[in-house]
């Protein structure tokens, strides 16, 4: 199917909730790492490691506890 980006299969992975940025834009699929803070955005070339893969797009972000968050697949 095309669009999924990257999805998690082989081995164990766990889900969990991260504070996503407002200024992120990345979409479901993407590797992210942390920004400035601990938020999440999404990785880039530059960076040297992984948080994991996000869940939903940054604009599908849920607000836990007054603050925007996305679930992120991390290997466990």
């Amino acid at each position: 199917m095309p669009g999924l980006g990257l999805v998690p299969a082989r081995g164990d992975w766990e889900t969990r909730w991260f504070e996503v940025l407002s200024t992120a834009t990345f979409a479901k699929g993407s590797l992210v790492n942390f920004g400035a803070g601990y938020q999440l955005k999404e990785y880039a070339s530059t960076d040297s490691a992984i948080v994991g893969i996000a869940v939903s797009a940054s604009t599908g972000s849920q607000s836990l506890g007054g603050v925007s968050k996305v679930a992120v697949y991390l290997p466990a």
